[in-house]
């Protein structure tokens, strides 16, 4: 918190606070960059390896902020900036979009065993034409 303990002091922080809160139409948002740091913040923080490994459902739903994110950014920067990052959002869309079809199939599971090292083996069926580097895959319960 700013402290102004004298009169000329007092002018300045006032000035200093009126800018940072103001809401321009036509120039930099303050507000909104403000509020774009702070949920940059809140993504960021979840992001830490201690944190991700026990807590990972928040992790994982904080990161999805990143929609707000973009939007406060966009105003804070304005057009011109957006439009020079545009590209990249495009393709971040597109790769999204992909990934919400290509999650919608099913990969049959053969088998499935534990290990003698305590790791669960789980065996799926391939399809010949769409080879599968990565599954994510849901565990409900810890192995005991």
């Amino acid at each position: 918190m700013i402290k102004c303990k004298t009169e000329n002091n007092n002018k300045i922080c006032k000035m200093m606070l009126s800018q940072a809160l103001e809401w321009s139409k036509t120039y930099v948002s303050n507000v909104a960059g403000i509020i774009a740091s702070v949920i940059a913040l809140a993504m960021w923080v979840p992001s830490f390896p201690k944190f991700r490994r026990k807590m990972f459902e928040v992790f994982f739903y904080s990161h999805h902020l990143y929609t707000l994110y973009i939007l406060f950014y966009g105003i804070h920067v304005g057009v011109e900036y957006m439009c020079m990052i545009a590209p990249g959002i495009f393709l971040f869309l597109v790769d999204r979009h992909l990934r919400f079809l290509q999650s919608r199939q099913n990969a049959p599971l053969l088998s499935a065993r534990i290990l003698p090292c305590a790791a669960l083996e789980l065996n799926f069926a391939k399809t010949p034409s769409k080879p599968i580097k990565i599954i994510m895959i849901k565990i409900t319960s810890k192995l005991k």
